[in-house]
């Protein structure tokens, strides 16, 4: 099979996809042309080489040595190396969030991952081997291989993906309740510039995400709207049946930050609260 077609196959695209830059680009279709050279008998052992050294390119880009060793969980495990590969792949699905964020089937998932992870590297380093068996394998075989080893790959790269989601989905949901509250009391402040009293009668979050997450802590942002009442005049005119109360609407927008550590501890991140009030002024 020709390079251009293997290019085609779903399994190549869906890992090219996945790829970050032009480096990891080239390094897989330099190994893929490679492959394509029939007349060389090592062209599938070449190949499993060059994979296994993309996936650790791809592990060292997600996860950092320096970034790794800023995570609270981190500790030194090993006297050979300052991060071992165990906590790099931790640091790929778990990033800097702390352990007390994690319920013990997320951990359970995560290692579940690490452990798929080992079974992938295993295989390419099985491949890597040069034997009777490898040397000149042919083409139906190598292709077969070949298929084998980049759908394992995929897996795993897509393992990393839905793990990291469900570990944000866990988080997020951890912060809603600081991020509610620290919003109510915000959304006050801001709107007392429209009336003499104003009551917040609720604040609805549509929406919210995460956007990131490093070693500062959490950063969520989110969507929504405040529903609240304008009451103009004093309490005597209110009395005397003279004041106006007037309820309304108002689209918001936030971005705040919690600490990785104490989930309660929500604040707006750069004045990130926005009170879209100009319809009041329209």
């Amino acid at each position: 099979m020709k390079l251009k077609k293997i290019l085609q196959c779903d399994f190549v695209v869906e890992l090219s996809l996945r790829l970050d830059d032009e480096f990891e680009a080239k390094l897989l279709k330099s190994a893929l042309r490679n492959f394509c050279e029939y007349g060389n008998p090592i062209r599938f052992n070449n190949l499993a080489f060059a994979l296994r050294e993309l996936i650790l390119i791809i592990v060292a880009r997600l996860a950092p040595i320096e970034s790794v060793k800023k995570a609270s969980w981190y500790e030194i495990e090993s006297d050979e190396r300052e991060v071992t590969r165990k906590q790099q792949l931790r640091f790929c699905a778990q990033g800097y969030v702390a352990d007390e964020y994690l319920t013990e089937e997320l951990q359970e998932e995560i290692n579940g991952f690490i452990s798929e992870f080992n079974s992938a590297f295993r295989l390419l380093n099985k491949y890597t081997h040069i034997n009777k068996k490898s040397f000149g394998m042919d083409p139906r075989t190598a292709f077969a291989s070949m298929k084998e080893m980049i759908v394992s790959v995929n897996e795993i790269l897509g393992s990393i993906d839905s793990t990291r989601q469900d570990v944000h989905l866990k988080v997020s949901e951890t912060v809603y309740d600081s991020v509610f509250a620290k919003l109510v009391t915000e959304v006050h402040s801001e709107l007392d510039e429209l009336s003499t009293h104003t009551f917040v009668e609720g604040v609805m979050i549509e929406s919210h995400e995460i956007s990131h997450i490093d070693e500062n802590g959490v950063h969520i942002v989110g969507e929504g709207h405040v529903e609240c009442s304008l009451q103009y005049g004093s309490s005597g005119d209110f009395r005397r049946g003279d004041g106006t109360e007037i309820s309304d609407s108002f689209p918001i927008s936030f971005e705040m930050k919690t600490s990785l550590h104490t989930p309660n501890d929500a604040e707006l991140f750069n004045e990130g609260l926005n009170i879209d009030n100009s319809s009041w002024y329209q």
